[in-house]
């Protein structure tokens, strides 16, 4: 059941963006062969659209802003943290001589301004070294999820 989440999730993940609704996009994750709770996949689904909505605008934001509240996906989190912030991590790769970018997520209990986290996950991404041999060259936030499971 935990590996058909996995993939069910991978599918909804890349639906969420197309803008269909939910039904469809169970239909289609169930006619690829991927079955797992009903009520689960609603929640996925949630989740995932969410942060889409407004990822515009919170990628638009000037870095001296805070994202509203009504701009947060509100999520039941599985940390004992208070927001989860998603940014693009943009990468020098010497070897390849290319850019190369990645989703990262990264928990905080503290609601800072856009710059301000930006600048937080470029420290915690060099600090770690999540990606030996590659130059770190900027972080963009594009969502927030807030923890209601701490409400």
């Amino acid at each position: 059941m935990p590996i058909e989440r996995a993939v069910g999730q991978a599918i909804l993940k890349a639906l969420a963006p197309q803008g269909l609704t939910a039904l469809q996009m169970v239909s289609i994750v169930r006619g690829a062969g991927v079955g797992y709770r009903y009520t689960d996949m609603l929640s996925d689904i949630r989740e995932y659209t969410g942060r889409v909505r407004y990822e515009t605008n919170i990628r638009d934001m000037t870095s001296n802003t805070v994202v509203p509240d009504a701009w947060m996906n509100r999520v039941e989190l599985d940390a004992p943290y208070k927001y989860k912030v998603w940014s693009d991590i943009k990468y020098w790769d010497p070897v390849a001589g290319d850019y190369v970018t990645k989703t990262r997520s990264m928990y905080t209990d503290s609601l800072m301004k856009k710059g301000d986290f930006e600048g937080f996950i470029e420290g915690v991404e060099i600090a770690s070294e999540y990606e030996p041999g590659l130059v770190l060259i900027e972080a963009n936030m594009r969502g927030l999820d807030y923890n209601t499971a701490i409400e």
